[in-house]
């Protein structure tokens, strides 16, 4: 029976495991945000989640997930500057027809109707941006009229939603100035 010996380079070795804690740091963190949540936690987890969306966003840094628990959500705008995760509570239903099976159960609402300076439910200004699970409803008085105009507004690509729901909004479901 003959043996065969694999020689390795000891420098390769320690270049691949010395690359190895930078690509963990690079994954980022989770966060959480619930309706009973409190801005002044740290986000860390769902009994001391952040209370406000818009302050999540502001808080976290590129590829961190900001996972938000089922609820309405009544925000000013959410700007979006970092490559992060907005997960939203996401309810599957296998039974439902293909196009229905995912059921959104966080809503979110903008605090202000028809703000010129700020005409989305989600503004992304950065590029390799998630939304995923959510509903966003223009109509903040329920009066059946739209009082925004986009659900999200992207200044920058990639974006990808995923699993979205939209409704009563006066412009644009999504919405890029890039073409």
């Amino acid at each position: 029976m003959k043996m065969s010996c694999i020689r390795v380079n000891a420098g390769l070795i320690g270049a691949v495991f010395s690359f190895l804690p930078a690509v963990t740091l690079w994954a980022g963190l989770n966060y959480y945000v619930s309706t009973n949540g409190d801005d002044i936690n740290d986000g860390l987890s769902i009994t001391s989640s952040w209370r406000m969306i818009y302050i999540a966003a502001t808080k976290t840094s590129s590829g961190d997930v900001i996972n938000i628990d089922a609820g309405e959500y009544i925000e000013p705008v959410i700007n979006i500057t970092n490559p992060i995760t907005l997960n939203g509570s996401n309810l599957y239903v296998a039974a439902n027809q293909p196009f229905t099976r995912h059921i959104s159960r966080t809503v979110i609402k903008p605090l202000f109707t028809n703000d010129p300076v700020n005409p989305a439910v989600i503004w992304v200004k950065t590029n390799g941006v998630t939304i995923q699970n959510l509903t966003m409803e223009g109509d903040v008085d329920t009066n059946g009229a739209p009082d925004i105009s986009y659900a999200v507004y992207s200044t920058n690509k990639p974006l990808n939603v995923n699993h979205c729901i939209i409704g009563n909004i006066s412009g644009f479901g999504i919405a890029s100035d890039r073409p």
